[in-house]
């Protein structure tokens, strides 16, 4: 999934899950304590929504889902930034700490993300913690073998061959970019 626009802000319902959600014309959007239960997700326009349990349509901007081992992880990102993570088809919602604006799953469980600031984090599975990685991207897209292809605000291209390394600018620009399973990676520059 690429990353969607997201609304406005929205101001907090007073229906009968007020304290769960948030309203705006019609769509409620999850917030920590309202994604706890099971949602058959789809996608519709630019957002990913679902029905859950307590028949609330519940919300997410962003998901990434990723075959770790034996089990499938989905990680996923609300209006508000916040993160969620979930392991299985019918698992449970789980609230990360911190706020994300993007995020890719890697094949061994690695996320990377990116917060509003474009600041870059990435951290081995959901019970480890954030770790901050200096510089600054708009997008990024991970390989299965590690390495880290990323796009600043300026379209200049970057690649890092893990948490461990050091950013290599490469020449050329793009919009955006997309790696392959095979590692090859694609790009869309701006003409």
């Amino acid at each position: 999934f690429l990353k969607n626009r997201r609304p406005p802000r929205s101001t907090q319902s007073r229906s009968s899950a007020a304290s769960d959600v948030y309203k705006r014309q019609g769509v409620l959007y999850p917030t920590a304590s309202a994604t706890n239960a099971p949602v058959q997700w789809q996608q519709h326009l630019d957002r990913i929504w679902g029905i859950n349990q307590s028949q609330n349509i519940v919300v997410m901007v962003y998901l990434d889902v990723a075959q770790v081992g034996s089990k499938q992880v989905v990680w996923g990102i609300n209006i508000n930034s916040d993160i969620f993570y979930k392991e299985g088809r019918n698992g449970r919602w789980a609230h990360i700490p911190g706020k994300l604006d993007f995020l890719r799953v890697m094949p061994n469980g690695r996320i990377w993300g990116i917060n509003h600031n474009q600041d870059i984090f990435t951290r081995e599975n959901a019970q480890s913690q954030w770790v901050h990685i200096p510089g600054k991207l708009v997008h990024l897209d991970v390989m299965p073998d590690g390495r880290v292809w990323g796009i600043n605000a300026a379209d200049q291209i970057f690649t890092i061959s893990g948490p461990n390394g050091q950013w290599q600018h490469i020449p050329g620009s793009l919009k955006l970019l997309r790696v392959m399973p095979d590692g090859r990676v694609w790009g869309i520059n701006a003409n």
